[in-house]
Parts: structure tokens; sequence; C-alpha cells
């Protein structure tokens, strides 16, 4: 990292380059708007829906996300989003929504994650005439306005709204039910996916309007920012990054570096923001990649070429105040419910139990049946996720004969489908059957289809255990048409390539790599590297089974590099152990050793050095080491 000083920053926002601005909450902190950050608002959201036993532990998770806590409370509490609501009822723009506003005004693009209304209050203060603003918010909206570019050829100004918003300020329309379905999506999902692989619709609009322009990414900590960062990295179509990076006392002075990283060089040292920026350099797409240390207000009140009519009155309407008047108080069984799901979707799984223990006892003491059944199934969850095959069948069995007369579908699928899991596993695949057709049954009958392809694909997997190849290609391939009727990309992806594995089981190699290929296809269209590599190791050993050494070398080289770009240290593992392998076949006895032991060495770094594969591992260096030695 070196500082630029013949950057060019005072012309940056009028040359004629094309820019694209990228918005988070910090925008919309400045008087006279005062809308709290990301942080701030879960410290308020914590505060009020958590106990207060777990509220200081709560709040010191860096991990947690705020989407995925509105996501919780939604689900438990706030089914109308009144949380998200509160966003909307400021109408006063501060400086830097007006220069927002004027950029888009200018035929620069902008997107933002935030769920307030500012800009739009800003374009229409500004006098952009209303029938030349176009917010884009919906589902409809992205599939409708994907090109932004042919949009300002037409006079439109376009904002482009990633996480929604509750209202269309502009036409009126009622849009929360969109906002919903996107707070669903990114609340269910964990850090590390990018925006492609949570909502498959939006990727022609980032391809579209990120083609061939700079990106100046404004209002963004990288402390919390989880789900516009993995998206940050897989874009290949941008000329240069800018991070605006805030600076509260910067003297009057920007002050820029650009970022290259060395060959080799360990992120871990640098700072959030910096290890973020490396990271997407690293990645080779973009020319140049920035950060500039600067006080952002100061910056665009310098830059502006008007003088806005900012409100001298603030928006001073506290969160707090909002949800006591809009969103029921909690009683004790919804708080420990609420930190319940915190800690489980994060995997603090003693702290999920132990919440989960008292939440059972409450649930007991008030005779409430459908909130000791889920109790019952998340303690199951808990044990499987552990390791603990006999405990979690224990508790599920537990949850079942309450679960069963209750009419709550989707709680019954989701208890049948973990029993399913469990006695596959052991082999009992006549129980593991009944269980799954019932609960299709429950899902044909509510039509609840995700559900239905997901079962249907649970059972296919049980005929493919039996080698029953025929009749679990005909149901992966009715699940794969559920899918596709429901537009879920990720979904077919992993059906396609579970056909490849029937043909791979078969030795069929030609017609596995065919639904490798596809399923690859749709990994690479929603930038899920984490399936891509998966599916590049099924690849490899395709090739392997066609004694295509090197097609199989090529492929597990290629999953290695996906895998140490996704800091993945046990599918890098896994990769080594496969390169290795194909090394040894090839007679390259030192890189056969070397991988090896560089797999065994990556297990022992992440707590695995006395797992079956570690054991493996270990078996197979003596064996090369005994080659060597003749």
């Amino acid at each position: 990292m070196k500082e630029e000083s013949e950057f060019d920053f005072n012309n940056l926002f009028k040359k004629k380059d094309n820019l694209v601005f990228l918005i988070g909450a910090g925008c919309s902190v400045d008087s006279p708007s005062c809308l709290p950050a990301g942080r701030k608002m879960i410290e308020t959201m914590v505060r009020y829906t958590c106990p207060e036993t777990e509220i200081s532990k709560i709040l010191k998770i860096e991990e947690l996300r705020f989407e995925a806590l509105v996501e919780i409370i939604r689900y438990r509490l706030d089914n109308e989003l009144k949380v998200i609501e509160y966003y909307a009822q400021c109408n006063k723009p501060n400086m830097q929504h007006f220069f927002l506003a004027d950029m888009i005004r200018k035929g620069h693009f902008v997107m933002t994650t935030n769920f307030d209304l500012l800009i739009e209050h800003a374009l229409l203060q500004i006098s952009v005439p209303k029938k030349e603003i176009i917010p884009v918010i919906t589902k409809e909206d992205f599939i409708k306005y994907t090109d932004p570019n042919k949009l300002l050829k037409k006079k439109k100004k376009t904002l482009y709204k990633i996480h929604g918003s509750t209202v269309n300020l502009i036409t009126g329309e009622d849009t929360k039910e969109s906002l919903v379905a996107t707070i669903q999506a990114f609340g269910s999902n964990k850090t590390g996916m990018n925006i492609f692989e949570i909502e498959p619709f939006k990727r022609s609009l980032f391809n579209n309007i990120t083609d061939k322009r700079s990106l100046i990414v404004l209002g963004y900590s990288g402390s919390d920012d989880f789900d516009i960062v993995p998206t940050l990295k897989v874009l290949k179509n941008l000329k240069n990054i800018i991070w605006l990076n805030f600076v509260k006392n910067d003297e009057g002075i920007a002050r820029v570096y650009e970022l290259n990283p060395i060959r080799g060089q360990n992120f871990n040292n640098f700072d959030r923001i910096d290890r973020i920026l490396l990271e997407i350099k690293q990645m080779k797409y973009i020319e140049h990649v920035y950060r500039i240390d600067v006080n952002t207000s100061r910056m665009i009140k310098e830059l502006m070429d008007f003088t806005p009519e900012i409100s001298p009155d603030r928006c001073n309407l506290n969160p707090t105040d909002w949800f006591l008047e809009n969103i029921k108080t909690p009683d004790k069984k919804m708080k420990l419910g609420i930190a319940h799901s915190i800690y489980f979707d994060l995997n603090m799984y003693d702290d999920a139990m132990r919440i989960l223990k008292e939440f059972i006892q409450e649930a007991e003491a008030s005779n409430d049946s459908l909130a000791l059944a889920r109790g019952y199934s998340r303690i199951g969850r808990i044990y499987r996720d552990r390791g603990n095959i006999q405990e979690a069948f224990a508790w599920f069995m537990k949850a079942v004969p309450i679960a069963r007369p209750l009419g709550n579908v989707l709680l019954k699928i989701r208890i049948f489908y973990n029993l399913g899991l469990i006695l596959k596993r052991r082999g009992n695949f006549e129980e593991a059957m009944k269980l799954y057709n019932e609960a299709l049954d429950d899902a044909v009958k509510y039509d609840k289809r995700e559900a239905k392809a997901t079962l249907i694909n649970g059972i296919a997997a049980i005929y493919a255990e039996q080698r029953n190849y025929s009749e679990s290609s005909k149901l992966y391939n009715e699940a794969l048409t559920i899918n596709e009727e429901l537009g879920n990309l990720k979904g077919m992806s992993v059906i396609l390539n579970n056909i490849g594995m029937i043909y791979y089981d078969q030795h069929n190699f030609p017609k596995a790599l065919e639904y490798y290929e596809k399923s690859i296809q749709i990994s690479k269209e929603l930038s899920d590297l984490s399936n891509e590599s998966l599916v590049l190791n099924n690849m490899g050993a395709a090739y392997q089974g066609q004694m295509n050494l090197q097609g199989a070398l090529d492929k597990y080289n290629e999953a290695l590099q996906i895998n140490d770009r996704l800091q993945d240290d046990l599918g890098r593992a896994n990769c080594l152990n496969n390169i290795g392998t194909i090394n040894y076949h090839l007679m390259r006895l030192p890189d056969s050793l070397k991988n090896f032991e560089d797999a065994l060495n990556t297990l022992n770094s992440i707590g695995m050095e006395n797992s079956p594969r570690a054991k493996l591992l270990k078996e197979n260096i003596v064996q090369v080491k005994n080659y060597l030695k003749q």
C-alpha cells in the first residue's frame, strides 16, 4: 500500500469518467437526517428484544449482521417489519443525499443498501421531475430495469435500492412484500455469500451498472458490511474501486492510497478495509484499487457546485420510542427465542443450548406445545451439527408426537426431514422413506413447493444409496423441474450435481461430466464459489475415473484456487489430498509428499489433527516416504 500523491482527487467527480456509487448507512448519519448507522440500530434492537442477561454478550458478537437480526425479529415478533418502517419516517436529506441526487442528475449511477427514502427526497427537492425518477426496489423492478444505460439514454434518473424499502416514494406503491422476501433471503444466509447467490435476479444489473465504470464506495465502515464485500470480490468488469474511508479529523486533507498485494502476503496484519481491498485487488479483475481517508462530509460540501436548501430541523425520532409505539413488547419466552436464534445462527452452540433449556422450561410452564416442539427440534439440530447423531435422533423423536397434531406444516416437515437424514446415515432407508413420504404428503397438500423439492431430493438420495438409479434419476428430475419453476438456481445447481453423481456411480463418466458442467455453469452465474469448488472436485474424480490424470489434476487445482480465495481450510485440505493422490499415480513422489504434508498441516491448523481424514493423510505420507527410500 502506498500513498498516491498524484491522484487527481479534486477532478474525480467532475471529469467525464462514468461513476457508479455504492452507498451505505454512514451517509444518513449527518444532520438533519440523523439516522442511526447499522451497529447503533443493532444495539437498539438487541436491547428491546433480548433477555437482560444476554444483552451484553450478544452486543460483543462482531459477526452479528443487521439483516440477520432483522429477519430473526421479523419471524418471531415483527411480521410487518415495523423495524424497517422506522427509516421511512425521516424526510430531511443531508448534504450527502443532495450530492448523490446531483450525481444521478448528471448521469452517474447510484446503488444503496439503505432502507431510507432520503435520496429520493433529495431528487425531488432539487427539482428533478417525478416522471424522470425510477427507484428500482422490487424483483419485478430489477428484472425490468436491468440495464441502466438504456434508461440513461431515455433521460431517466434511476436509484437502485439493493435491499429494498417499504414504499416506492415516487409511485406510492407499497413494496413491503418485496422487502420481506429480501430480508428473508439476506437474513437467512450466512457471512461470505454474495448478493448473486442470495438473489440471482440482481446479477444482470450488477454486470450492466458496473461495466467499465469506477465504483465509489461511500458510507461503509467495512466492519459489518458482510453482504456487499463478497459481491465486490466477484465483480469482474469494473475499471477501478475507490473506497472513501471516513476520518473525522482529516485536517482538511484527503489522503489517497493505492493497494497492491505482494505475492504470499499475509493480509491478517491489515485492518478490515485494507484487507477487503487487498483481497479484491488480488482477484486481478480491477485495474486500480484505492482507499481515500477523508472526512466525507467536508469533502462533499466542498465538491458541491450548488447550495441545496437543507432543513434546519433534525429528524429526532428515537428508534426505541418507535419500537415501543409500533412493536409489541416481547415476553420472556419470546426474548429467549430471539436470543437462542442469534446464538444458533452464529454456531454459538453452548450458549444456544443454555438458552434453549430455559426456553423449554417457559414453554412447559405455559403449556405452549408449539414452542416445546420447536425447542426439542432445535436441540436436535445442535446435537446433529455437533456430530452427536444418537442424541440428535432422541430429541427429534421427542418433538414428533408434539408436532404431528399441531398443524404447523413447515415445523413438521423440518423435523421429519432431519430425522430422515439421520436414518439414511444409519442405513435405515425404510424408516427414512416413511418419514419423507409423510412430510411430502403435507408439502403437496399445503402447496409448500420448495419443501416438496427438498423432500423429493432426499428420497432420490435414498434410492441412489440403494443403487436404484432409475428411480433416483426420475425423482431428481422432478425436484429439478420444481426448482426451475420456482427460479431457484441454487437448488437447480445442487440437483444437477446430484444427477451427475448418479452417473459417476455407474461409471458413466462422460454423462456425469455433462451434468457437472451444467451445475458449474449455474454456480458461475451465481458466483457461488463454494458449490463451484465442490463440483470441480467431482469433475476431477470423473476425469480420474477415465484415467485422464492431467484433466483431473487441472480440476483439482482449479478447486484449490477457489478454496484459497474463500480461505476454506477444510476444502483446501481435501483438494491437496486429491492432488497428492494424482501426483502419486503419476510417480511425482516429491510433489505428492508435499501435497499430503500441506493437507495435514492445514487440518492441524483447524484442530482436525485427530480426524479420520488426518489419519488417512498420515498413512499416505508414510507410504510415499517408504517409496522414496527405495
